[in-house]
């Protein structure tokens, strides 16, 4: 219990930093570092939803539902305060079999399962792009079709490295 009030009041924190440092950008400043970041935490969330939607036990579902929600949320504000609180260049958030470094806070605060986030991935958030390794994989000053195709790709590539997709290759 005091476990959980512990990321709650973190998270608490960081989100009013957050919105505080939000008061010096512009409206379009704002919303375009919504839409990277956004693409970054969909990138790592949405293997989460997808390996949820596949259970039987509805209650199972729920509490998984609940962690993974609270993933993309942590993550979110993570990704957030590093970039405009803390000014970093860019965020840098990887899953491997080492400790998980650009992950860890937040599936330690959430409980998710690391089990189907995409391993040997390595992302790096900017405010206007997102590179994994050299590709870029999200770009506010490209069209929504080119975006598109850079994420249907930049997918394709990563999530062949989920174990899931391992273990299946052996079933």
């Amino acid at each position: 219990m005091f476990e959980k009030t512990k990321y709650a009041f973190k998270y608490a924190l960081k989100s009013e930093a957050i919105k505080l440092s939000f008061i010096k950008l512009t409206d379009k400043e704002k919303e375009e570092l919504f839409e990277v970041v956004a693409n970054a935490v969909s990138f790592w969330s949405t293997p989460l939803y997808n390996s949820n939607l596949s259970q039987e036990n509805e209650v199972l579902n729920e509490k998984k539902q609940v962690a993974i929600d609270n993933f993309s949320r942590y993550l979110m504000i993570d990704t957030l305060y590093d970039l405009i609180v803390k000014k970093t260049e860019s965020v840098y958030i990887h899953c491997s079999w080492d400790p998980m470094e650009g992950l860890a806070s937040s599936v330690r605060a959430s409980g998710v399962s690391i089990l189907h986030l995409p391993m040997k991935t390595h992302m790096h958030v900017y405010k206007d792009k997102i590179l994994l390794e050299d590709y870029v994989y999200y770009d506010v000053s490209q069209s929504v079709e080119e975006n598109k195709n850079n994420r249907r790709e930049g997918i394709d590539r990563t999530l062949a490295k989920t174990i899931k997709i391992y273990m299946d290759l052996f079933n």
